[in-house]
C-alpha cells in the first residue's frame, strides 16, 4: 500500500507586522491545531516514512509540533523551497523523485495545491481545506498504472481541526462528520 498525506499548514498569524509570508509563524489556535493533528496520525497509526516540507516558517512549525505531538520526532524529514508557492504538477514531481515505492509520504504545504491534489490524485473535490486539515490518500500495490496518476487514488478521509469526514470505517467516521 502506497498512502500520501496532505497536510495544509495550521493557522498562522496574519502578514501585518511579519517581514514576508514566507516568514510568518501559527498563531496560538494553530499551534494547539497542529498538536492536535499530531495526536490523530498516532492515534491512526499514520506516521510517515518520509516528510516533505515547504520551507515556509508557518508549514515548519507545524510539522514540527505535528511530529511532537504525534511522537514523530524520528521521521525522516526534508525541507523543500519549490513546495512554496507550487503547482500540483510540481508538488508530484517533488514526491515522486523523493517517495519510497512503499510507504506513507506526509507533504506538509499550502493551499491551494493541497485542495487541488486531492482532487488530481481521486477524482474527488474536498470540502473546504481550512488551515490544519489533512488528507489521506492511497493505492493499492496491484492497482493499474503507478500511484500519483491522475484519479489513481482512493481518498480515505479529510480530517480538520476537531474533526473528521471518514470515506472509510477504519476511521469510524464512514458517511458524516465527527467531533
Amino acid at each position: 500500500m502506497t498512502r500520501l498525506l496532505l497536510l495544509r499548514h495550521a493557522k498562522a498569524e496574519p502578514l501585518a507586522g511579519h517581514a514576508s509570508d514566507h516568514d510568518r509563524p501559527l498563531s496560538a489556535e494553530g499551534v494547539a491545531a497542529a498538536r492536535e493533528v499530531g495526536a490523530w496520525f498516532r492515534g491512526h497509526g499514520l506516521a510517515p516514512d518520509l516528510v516533505l516540507c515547504s520551507t515556509a516558517r508557518r508549514t515548519r512549525e507545524t510539522w514540527r509540533l505535528a511530529a511532537e505531538g504525534g511522537g514523530m520526532a524520528g521521521v525522516d524529514t526534508r525541507f523543500v523551497a519549490s513546495l512554496y508557492e507550487t503547482s500540483v504538477s510540481m508538488m508530484l514531481d517533488v514526491v515522486r523523485g523523493a517517495a519510497p515505492p512503499d510507504g506513507t509520504v506526509l507533504v506538509v504545504g499550502h493551499e491551494p495545491t493541497m485542495s487541488h491534489a486531492v482532487f488530481h490524485l481521486s477524482g474527488r473535490r474536498p470540502m473546504a481545506f481550512r488551515p490544519g486539515t489533512v488528507a489521506l490518500i492511497e493505492w493499492s500495490v496491484s492497482a493499474p498504472g503507478s500511484p500519483f496518476d491522475p484519479g489513481s487514488g482512493s481518498l480515505v478521509v479529510v480530517r480538520a481541526p476537531g474533526e473528521s469526514i471518514g470515506l472509510d470505517d477504519r476511521f469510524g467516521t464512514a458517511g458524516r462528520g465527527a467531533r
